[in-house]
Formats: C-alpha cells, structure tokens, sequence
C-alpha cells in the first residue's frame, strides 16, 4: 500500500494503539476527543480493582474504570495508560481526564504506597474517585 503526501509517516513496528495515537496526533485531530468504549468493558476483569464498569478511549489515553465498594462508599478506580509509548502523564492531563469523566466537582487521589505493595510494571497511572460529596480532611487550600 502506497502512502500520499497527506498521510504522515508512523513507524509500522509499533503496536496497533501506539500507531493509532501517533497518527492521530500526526493529523491534528482532537487529543480530548473521548470515545465511550464500555461495551468491552467486561474483557478487562481484575478481582482485586473490582469490577470493570466503563472504558474511555482518546488518541492518547486509554482509561478503565474499576468499581470498588469502601467503607466511604462507592470509589471509582481509574486505570490509566498512554498509546504513545512515553512514560508520564502530566498533571494536568491527569486533571483534565478526571473532570472529563467524573465531572469537575469530583475529587480524586493518587496514591503512592509503601514499597512493599509497589507494582510497578505497566505503563500505568491509577486515580481512585471519591463518593460525591466526600471531603478529605486536607487539601490545597490555604489555612491560617
């Protein structure tokens, strides 16, 4: 198959995901563009996150959405990954894909456990989503 001078040049030996956001990037196309992926969402079982009950797909980003019942109540864990190989995700896209999926009212943490429970081998960020309503005891607001 034979390239035009329109389509950009993506590296063939990357996985299909990886190609999939290169190229879409490569075209300009909205990076924020969310696909609602959750009719797949049972082929991503894992009893230890609970059940999986969404999937949101972007050029960039793949995010899972886990189920878990806490003694706070319902939590939404949110197993997120890049498709372009690179190994961090920004703050602020980290921000951005909490408010485009649980709402700019949602509150999120990010957790960073004891080595001993470390797992540390996917190109993987995790964002747990607090029941609504729910108010950590601290925060980034200022106290006198």
């Amino acid at each position: 198959m034979e390239r035009s001078d329109s389509e950009p040049m993506i590296d063939r030996t990357l996985n299909r995901k990886d190609r999939r956001a290169r190229l879409a990037l490569a075209r300009h196309e909205d990076p924020w563009k969310w696909e609602d992926r959750s009719h797949v969402a049972h082929m991503f079982p894992h009893d230890a996150w609970g059940p999986c009950v969404a999937c949101h797909l972007t050029p960039v980003y793949s995010v899972q959405v886990f189920e878990r019942q806490t003694d706070w109540g319902r939590v939404d864990h949110f197993a997120i990954r890049r498709h372009d190989g690179k190994a961090d995700i920004p703050w602020r896209d980290k921000q951005r894909i909490k408010d485009d999926i649980a709402g700019p009212g949602a509150t999120a943490i990010e957790v960073f456990p004891p080595a001993s429970e470390l797992t540390d081998q996917a190109n993987m960020y995790h964002l747990w989503v607090l029941p609504a309503g729910f108010e950590l005891p601290f925060g980034l607001e200022r106290t006198e």
